[in-house]
């Protein structure tokens, strides 16, 4: 039941800002992650996206297909796999706006969230140094006064991180 809500209100957030185009189910999730991902402090770029669908697109497929009657509203289908989303100009406007608006509020929930584990868990600067770390490849060193002070530290590192392109 909670798999099939959420794949409903993917496609309902999703669809609108793919008016005017031809897709198929593979870039409708392919727009809906890359989105998601924006809306988080996450090192990713389109790239872990395209990868996602590419491994699970007969999955997303699946998923597509089995809503497909839901979304009828939203999603026209057109044969041989695509769909052209159903709109106005003036519906892909506000969703974009929507997301750009949820990007924001993602990226801020998320720095509030790094600096409540700064205060809560013991060796919090590594922890997040480790996970970025897995997740880009690319080396985090963290400095001492970071390591000894992390909620003063992490603006410091956060701003590090965003000018070296380490997260988005």
């Amino acid at each position: 039941m909670a798999l099939g809500q959420a794949v409903l209100r993917f496609h309902a957030e999703v669809a609108p800002t793919l008016v005017g185009r031809e897709v198929t189910s593979g870039a409708i999730w392919n727009e809906g992650l890359v989105r998601t991902y924006a809306s988080e402090l996450r090192p990713e770029g389109t790239e872990r996206a395209e990868w996602l669908v590419e491994q699970n697109g007969e999955d997303y497929e699946r998923l597509t297909t089995a809503v497909e009657p839901a979304v009828a509203h939203r999603l026209e289908p057109i044969g041989q796999g695509r769909f052209r989303p159903l709109g106005r100009v003036a519906d892909a406007r506000r969703a974009r706006l929507r997301w750009f608006l949820r990007r924001a509020q993602g990226k801020v929930l998320s720095v509030l969230r790094l600096g409540k584990s700064a205060l809560i868990f013991e060796g919090a600067a590594e922890y997040v140094a480790m996970k970025v770390e897995r997740h880009t490849g690319s080396p985090i060193a963290v400095p001492p006064f970071v390591r000894r002070h992390p909620f003063i530290g992490a603006p410091y590192a956060l701003v590090v991180l965003l000018v070296r392109r380490v997260i988005r």
